[in-house]
């Protein structure tokens, strides 16, 4: 199965076309090892809302997303 391409993103461009497996050829297409470590132990935050949570909380978390990714 061949490997899944990353696509870059405004703030991660350098990403684009990149593959998981480092290549042995020793072209550039594949990560890291470094990279793949930070990827590894990188962090994602959840938050779950459900169906009867308070319209202001969904109000609150969704203006706490926005200011923090712009």
């Amino acid at each position: 199965m061949p490997s899944s391409k990353l696509n870059g993103t405004k703030k991660l461009p350098s990403l684009d076309n990149k593959v998981w497996q480092v290549n042995t050829d020793n072209s550039e297409d594949g990560l890291t090892k470094p990279q793949q470590f930070e990827i590894k132990r990188a962090r994602i935050r959840v938050e779950i809302l459900g169906k009867g949570t308070n319209p202001y909380i969904k109000y609150e978390l969704f203006q706490r997303l926005i200011l923090t990714h712009q």
